[in-house]
């Protein structure tokens, strides 16, 4: 038998490469018992010796490389680069494993490397949401108690002064004055500590813009009771209160229509790659080359939940959980989870709207 040498080195790295290759899929066959016809395998055995002993001839070569077709389909979906990304790589020895006598390990595989890495990088991006949406709905919860507080305040004060347009010097009448006094002074020491505390809800948002918060009049929040409650809440204290109402609006209404859309979107995108290397790991059909495809699905999830946001939330949305604000958050999730979904829906609709055009243009000319 003649013996055939590839020309240059790539020829001959390429078909070691193969070669190597083919054992593998040769193994991962027989491991999974899977059906392959007995000439393949014959083929693929005798083309590994024939490349130790380099005996290679151009039928024998030929021979290998329609084995090695034909196996190839054999084993779909699972290809090379997918199980050589579930296999660990061995550590290549450094000086000082040679020194010290240190036996090299095995590196992680990269199917694994990539479970962890998108693991940890979902539960780090679902600790920020959460962070975000208790720290959203404490702060429109106490704008929400305020207005609730502020309507009973402004309700109890129409009735005192009805009580005092009715000229009774009644023991009942005076009874039931004092108690709408203490009542609406109750009533105006909630209005003004809830403030306080929405104060203080601002100060983490503001610290980090670098806002200086000294337009407050805090110092007229900080009256003695005397003051405060006699008889109702002073025209000082009021725009004070607005002030403070009005500027805790912005954080809400930015964490309710970009943030947490924006995160939701994202954590479905990571669902979605997560749920797809659970089946890629399982059917060894990972690769390397996959990182690129989930890096631009959590980036487009990330877009599709910011543009859900931006069109489904709406201004007037006051409270960070509820129900009007739950399905914007909802849909955001979905978006980016459904990415193709979503711009499938866009597409269509600036399709028909580009033919809607075109129509009436035609109609016209």
């Amino acid at each position: 038998m003649e013996e055939f040498k590839s020309s240059g080195n790539f020829n001959r790295d390429r078909l070691d490469e193969a070669v190597q290759s083919a054992q593998l899929l040769l193994s991962h066959a027989s491991e999974k018992g899977m059906d392959v016809e007995k000439e393949i395998i014959e083929t693929l055995v005798q083309s590994k010796h024939l490349h130790e002993t380099g005996s290679w001839n151009p039928e024998t070569e030929t021979e290998f490389w329609l084995a090695f077709n034909a196996m190839t389909r054999a084993v779909k979906p699972v290809t090379i680069a997918g199980i050589r990304a579930s296999m660990p790589m061995p550590v290549r020895p450094t000086f000082w494993h040679k020194i010290f006598h240190i036996k090299a390990g095995l590196h992680t595989s990269l199917a694994r490397k990539a479970v962890r890495k998108y693991t940890w990088w979902g539960l780090f991006w679902v600790v920020v949401m959460l962070i975000i949406q208790v720290y959203s709905l404490i702060g429109s919860t106490l704008v929400d108690n305020i207005h609730e507080t502020e309507a009973k305040f402004n309700q109890l004060v129409e009735e005192q002064n009805v009580l005092a347009q009715v000229d009774s010097d009644s023991k009942k009448a005076i009874i039931d004055q004092q108690k709408l006094g203490e009542e609406i002074n109750a009533r105006a020491v909630e209005i003004v500590s809830t403030t306080e505390l929405l104060v203080q809800w601002q100060k983490p948002v503001y610290e980090l813009a670098l806002v200086d918060t000294s337009f407050y009049n805090l110092s007229a929040l900080q009256e003695t009771s005397d003051d405060l409650f006699a008889p109702a809440i002073s025209r000082e204290k009021i725009d004070t209160l607005k002030r403070v109402e009005q500027v805790a609006k912005y954080p809400i209404l930015i964490m309710q229509r970009y943030i947490l859309p924006l995160l939701y979107g994202l954590l479905g995108a990571y669902a979605f790659v997560l749920r797809k290397l659970t089946e890629e790991t399982r059917h060894l059909t990972y690769t390397l080359e996959s990182d690129i495809k989930y890096f631009l699905r959590i980036v487009l999830g990330a877009i599709a939940g910011l543009i859900i946001g931006f069109f489904f939330v709406s201004n007037d949305t006051p409270a960070g959980l509820s129900m009007a604000s739950l399905s914007p958050l909802t849909l955001a999730f979905l978006g980016g989870y459904s990415v193709e979904f979503l711009f499938t829906v866009i597409d269509r609709a600036i399709s028909t709207l580009t033919q809607q055009t075109e129509n009436k243009k035609d109609t016209n000319d």
